[in-house]
């Protein structure tokens, strides 16, 4: 955990530096991401609740993704964090979502950079690599949701609500074609 969470921080450092995104947010987010990753599954809905953090539906039926809005939790409640953008990188790193902040799209990106070696699908790795220093953010970000869009139901993942409104949010619109005369 700890290797990964260095790794992120390292990777959005160096996307900070070249979108222009202030550092000390980015490194407390990036830090901060997987607070709650040490929480057993089977126990990340029950302290969620026990932290006053709001649930939906797609919650409970995905909660893997909550450890990010129960670290955000730990972070505003037991170490005084106030800063709305770092907590909203924090609950959103999963997932991502519509109307994410720069922030939030780099720590998300930054994440999915910096993957968890042990992690069995990595078909989106090699296309965010390649363009990481030339793509807009927010493109890095549509590589890989449109990647877990096609490929996720197919390995099994349940797709939060977040996460598709965020790909339909990025999802480039084709350009109108031309008209002939």
């Amino acid at each position: 955990m700890l290797r990964h969470v260095s790794r992120v921080a390292a990777a959005a450092r160096r996307l900070a530096r070249r979108y222009g995104v202030p550092l000390a947010p980015v490194d407390l987010a990036a830090c901060a991401h997987d607070l709650a990753a040490v929480v057993p599954l089977r126990e990340i809905i029950p302290t969620a609740e026990a932290l006053g953090v709001e649930l939906g539906g797609a919650d409970r039926l995905i909660p893997q993704v909550v450890h990010g809005a129960v670290a955000a939790a730990v972070l505003r409640q037991a170490l005084g964090v106030s800063d709305a953008g770092v907590l909203n990188a924090v609950t959103y790193h999963s997932t991502l979502r519509a109307d994410a902040s720069d922030l939030e799209c780099l720590v998300f990106i930054a994440d999915k950079i910096a993957y968890d070696p042990t992690a069995t699908a990595l078909g989106y790795h090699a296309a965010l690599v390649a363009v990481r220093d030339t793509a807009p953010l927010r493109t890095l970000c549509w590589i890989y949701l449109d990647w877990a869009m096609r490929a996720g139901p197919g390995l099994g993942w349940r797709l939060h609500p977040h996460l598709l409104a965020a790909h339909a949010e990025l999802t480039p619109t084709p350009s109108p074609s031309p008209t002939s005369t």
